[in-house]
């Protein structure tokens, strides 16, 4: 194993007879991906980038363990606890240099699948004292976290003729004590195009109005009682949900 290269200690051959050793304690399996952050743009609705360039450089065994201590990132309307773990994987050619800003998504969590759910953020890297193996610090991706429910309505509003209707008001209730309450409300684009969030397994009645248009409930209901409801999913957004109004 103490072999020599170049005058000094074979580090690579100390590696390869080591990663037999290493990999009985791994725990998980994980990636390590290059967002191409400078490259995409953040869509806030849908938790995703706007173009799919992002880079798995490397998959393969972990040793995940949580970190003990907590930071307190802000998300917009609260704060929250969230922690970071401590990847140690095996050293391998084809994992380069692993710098901060990578993320690091869990493939398989074993006795922690939770981490499944999230992304996480590369803070540090390092090789261990004896180069069998790389450690890695890691932060949990706010948005993935502050973003882990969600949900969402889309569809087009046109006229009779199929003409796309532009700055339509399309709104969602949901029936409670035998009342109808607004959730959420958005307009349409010069295409006749909306999305709208959603609380995900909440039925909601689809409410389209514009200017010189009758109202109509979805899908061509002309009340709410009648309206077709739609119970959006988690994570998906339920799409297809057309109105065609009729003009006044």
């Amino acid at each position: 194993m103490g072999t020599f290269a170049n005058g000094g200690i074979d580090f690579a051959a100390i590696s390869a007879e080591m990663r037999s050793t290493m990999l009985p304690w791994m725990n998980g399996t994980v990636q390590i991906v290059d967002p191409n952050i400078g490259e995409q743009e953040w869509n806030a609705f849908t938790n995703e980038y706007s173009t799919d360039t992002a880079e798995v450089l490397w998959q393969g065994p972990a040793r995940i363990q949580h970190l003990s201590g907590e930071t307190m990132p802000y998300v917009g309307s609260s704060q929250i606890g969230v922690r970071g773990i401590r990847l140690q994987v095996p050293m391998d050619a084809d994992l380069g240099f692993v710098r901060k800003g990578l993320q690091v998504i869990v493939i398989d969590g074993g006795s922690d699948p939770e981490l499944e759910q999230l992304q996480f953020v590369v803070t540090s890297s390092i090789n261990s004292s004896y180069a069998w193996g790389k450690t890695i610090e890691c932060e949990v991706d706010v948005k993935s976290v502050a973003n882990s429910t969600w949900s969402g309505i889309a569809g087009t509003v046109t006229n009779a003729t199929q003409t796309p209707i532009a700055n339509a008001v399309v709104r969602s209730f949901h029936h409670e004590d035998n009342i109808w309450i607004m959730d959420y409300e958005t307009t349409t684009d010069v295409l006749g195009n909306y999305e709208l969030p959603a609380d995900a397994g909440i039925a909601v009645a689809l409410v389209a109005s514009a200017t010189n248009f009758v109202t109509e409930y979805y899908n061509g209901a002309a009340s709410f009682d009648m309206a077709t409801t739609v119970t959006p999913v988690n994570h998906v957004e339920t799409q297809n949900i057309d109105f065609e109004l009729v003009a006044d």
